[in-house]
């Protein structure tokens, strides 16, 4: 028995709207990677630590950063592991995601896609929070920094949250077998 969500017609129309999810995510997460993801704000506190810290380290400007300068000033400090962390969890896991889903997406329009894709998807979707997790730790860890040192979200951080929600509704909208 075949019902209205069981048709041919309606799994080509699920590949239709996972590939445009996923072609509106890929656009989301490159201008969530390049615009300005979160912009660092230092104080030092009332007194004395305050008044001599623009002079000692060179000011209390702003610093905005986009994902990717964030993971570039990383490595410039020497913070090789944490750099390559947030690179692998927020830049190289979600290319590789958006990339599966395309695929699948494209050739489920055409034929049925290979059941290694949609393991793929499956795995990676497990491990695709986890850069908004990073960035959340990072939010935490930075408003709690002694002396009122503020932490202002950014647009790139909304382009990047609506890319994740996306792909994950592109992700879903794949049928589980062909």
């Amino acid at each position: 028995m075949t019902t209205a969500t069981t048709t041919p017609q309606f799994a080509r129309l699920r590949f239709i709207a996972a590939w445009v999810l996923a072609v509106i995510s890929i656009g989301t997460f490159a201008i969530g990677l390049l615009t300005p993801f979160f912009s660092l704000h230092p104080n030092f506190g009332e007194g004395f630590a305050n008044k001599i810290a623009p002079h000692v380290v060179g000011g209390l400007n702003p610093q905005t950063y986009s994902i990717l300068e964030g993971v570039w000033h990383l490595y410039s400090l020497g913070e090789w592991f944490i750099a390559t962390l947030i690179l692998v969890c927020s830049v190289v896991v979600p290319i590789v995601k958006l990339g599966a889903l395309t695929w699948a997406a494209m050739t489920g329009m055409v034929r049925s896609y290979h059941p290694f894709m949609l393991r793929l998807l499956q795995t990676l979707g497990k491990w695709g929070m986890l850069d908004v997790l990073i960035v959340a730790v990072l939010v935490v860890a930075y408003r709690h920094f002694p002396g009122g040192t503020r932490v202002h979200v950014e647009i790139g951080l909304y382009f990047f949250a609506v890319s994740v929600l996306l792909s994950m509704v592109g992700g879903f909208l794949l049928p589980p077998r062909i």
